[in-house]
């Protein structure tokens, strides 16, 4: 048996998958880079600094963003497919590259809006800047300068505006496709709650919130908060632990292990107990021997496991559910 809900995530997974393979090898506009038939939206403009116009375009489904393509301007006109990352997000998003070549990418949500600023460098398209707007509801914005390490939090609207400056921790290179686009999800970066935590913690914890933001792990480690915990260099787990009565009892534990290739490992193992029977016994617990005569909890047990590789995240051993007898 396979809840629900794994089949969702396998299937949100797929998703992502397909639409990176379709992406078009070449082309000269971002029509014909795109896959057929699916909604995008896109930019021009010179990213790698090379004196061409390059293209980024961002894919749709009738729900939410699921990937990006960055293409690479020829000088024949035409434009080579570079690089492609799985990325979730709204179904609301802005894309520009401006003259000095910084892509600009918005993800609008119900509060606001996310502001994520990369620069191409060294190969690699790299955060320099961004901002957290939430001025509908929550009357606040972060603006946030990777290159300095400064944040400036504004609260209040017009003339009670009050702003304040603060010094973030020293962070390693916030790669593009190592984190996911929002900033409700990158807390651990500055939130002071998380302690001090070395470079390549903040790098593998990236990797973790990006697993949750593609409901690829157990859901509840998104929502529940639970910590990712450096076990020994190069290795980290969390755990979650969720019992509820009448249902089921679950317990999943992922673990970010790098390889010495440079690669990361992800293994999630859960253990699930349907707790069904329960939800027979009456209030007053009047036919609970009778509901006893034929209780019986069923165990299930999964192993996944992915490789995440310079933003990719490929699964290598299938989502399967075990019955364990």
């Amino acid at each position: 048996m396979i809840k629900p809900l794994l089949v969702a995530a396998i299937t949100a997974a797929s998703i992502c998958t397909t639409y990176a393979q379709n992406y078009k090898q070449s082309g000269t506009s971002a029509k014909e880079c795109a896959p057929d038939n699916v909604e995008f939206v896109s930019a021009e403009g010179d990213y790698n600094k090379d004196g061409v116009k390059d293209l980024v375009i961002a894919l749709k489904n009738s729900l939410e963003f699921y990937s990006f393509g960055f293409y690479v301007g020829n000088t024949n006109g035409k434009y080579s497919l570079s690089k492609t990352y799985d990325m979730t997000l709204s179904d609301n998003i802005q894309l520009s590259i401006n003259d000095k070549g910084v892509i600009r990418i918005q993800n609008n949500i119900s509060d606001g809006f996310d502001v994520f600023l990369f620069r191409y460098q060294d190969g690699e398209l790299i955060l320099i800047g961004g901002k957290e707007d939430r001025h509908k509801r929550s009357h606040y914005d972060i603006s946030y300068n990777y290159l300095t390490g400064k944040m400036i939090r504004t609260n209040g609207e017009g003339a009670a505006k009050k702003s304040e400056t603060k010094d973030m921790p020293e962070l390693p290179k916030l790669k593009f496709g190592w984190f996911p686009l929002e900033y409700e999800k990158l807390t651990y970066l500055t939130d002071t709650e998380y302690g001090t935590l070395d470079k390549e913690t903040i790098t593998a914890y990236g990797i973790y919130k990006l697993m949750q933001h593609h409901n690829i792990i157990w859901y509840h480690h998104d929502w529940a908060n639970v910590r990712l915990e450096k076990d020994k260099p190069g290795t980290w787990s969390a755990e979650d632990i969720h019992e509820k009565p009448y249902c089921y009892n679950h317990d999943s534990n992922v673990t970010i292990k790098k390889l010495n290739d440079g690669t990361y490992s992800i293994t999630e193992e859960e253990y699930h107990q349907d707790r069904g029977y329960e939800a027979e016994i009456n209030e007053d617990m009047s036919n609970l021997e009778e509901v006893m005569e034929n209780w019986e909890y069923e165990n299930y047990e999964r192993k996944s496991l992915w490789i995440f590789n310079d933003g990719q995240i490929v699964e290598k051993e299938c989502n399967t559910e075990t019955k364990k007898e």
